[in-house]
């Protein structure tokens, strides 16, 4: 999407309209999927509707801030400098995302190998060590009498506990994506020990911080840059904690003075929009 946006603002600023530089995309535009879509948009904006009006049809390609983005840019005539901005907007978002996976893979990579040697002592090694304890008798100690009932457990019910965790871990997956699910899920992430949930904190507020600055650079209005930042911010507790902040906006509190009030968000984020 930023190559579309880059390109097409090129285009708008070279002085093509908005029609001609639809039907150059569509033509050189290698993904089929996208290409029809902006096809499409060519159809619409011929018809006579706003280019956000008809990138607004389809919500999978053009997210709630790329529609607001190109409104706000019709509106003040600088739709070429708003879709640049977009473009930048979106290669940040890209970045971030593969510096957050980048960092994702080595505790991933740990977590799964000694999961994988957790159930390998259990199935083969300790069995061994548990017959050597029996034939020298005594009382073992109790750490490690669990840990051999553990072994026994995973040797003699490997075919009823393994599809159960398969179950169990599906089943998470599919919660996660309902309502109720995603709101826990997001609760969860910002209380995650070992300096993840505090991690996960920063990036979000870094998406909303991003978010409203290209909002209301591009001349959106407080109010609306709030709500699309919520929306967009990607965590349901901040996207709450913002819908807050905008109902206390509008009865005319100031931003700075409701972020400080909501500990989600850090001191340094209230104190920089205060000096703005």
């Amino acid at each position: 999407m930023q190559v579309f946006s880059r390109q097409l603002a090129t285009m708008i600023e070279a002085g093509l309209n908005v029609v001609a530089a639809l039907v150059i995309l569509e033509e050189q535009t290698d993904d089929a999927y996208l290409a029809s879509v902006i096809g499409e948009l060519r159809a619409d904006v011929e018809g006579g509707l706003l280019l956000s009006q008809a990138m607004a049809r389809h919500p999978k390609v053009f997210s709630h801030l790329y529609v607001a983005m190109v409104q706000a840019g019709e509106a003040s005539g600088m739709l070429d400098h708003v879709l640049d901005r977009v473009a930048v907007q979106i290669e940040k978002e890209a970045k971030i995302k593969r510096r957050v996976k980048g960092a994702m893979v080595y505790p991933t990579v740990v977590f799964t190998f000694a999961t994988l040697v957790l159930i390998a002592m259990l199935m083969f090694i300790v069995p061994i060590f548990a017959k050597i304890f029996v034939d020298l008798g005594g009382q073992l100690p109790l750490l490690t009498r669990m840990v051999v009932h553990a072994s026994n457990i995973l040797r003699s019910k490997w075919y009823v506990i393994f599809p159960v965790v398969i179950l169990v871990i599906w089943g998470i997956r599919r919660y996660k994506k309902t309502e109720s699910g995603r709101h826990l899920w997001d609760r969860i992430k910002l209380r995650i020990p070992m300096r993840i949930g505090e991690v996960v904190r920063k990036v979000t507020m870094a998406r909303v911080s991003r978010t409203l600055s290209t909002l209301v650079t591009a001349g959106v209005d407080i109010i609306k840059s709030l709500e699309i930042a919520g929306a967009t911010a990607g965590n349901w507790v901040v996207e709450e904690a913002l819908t807050e902040v905008r109902a206390r906006v509008h009865e005319g509190v100031p931003i700075a003075q409701r972020l400080a009030e909501n500990p989600i968000f850090p001191p340094m984020v209230s104190q920089m929009v205060k000096m703005g």
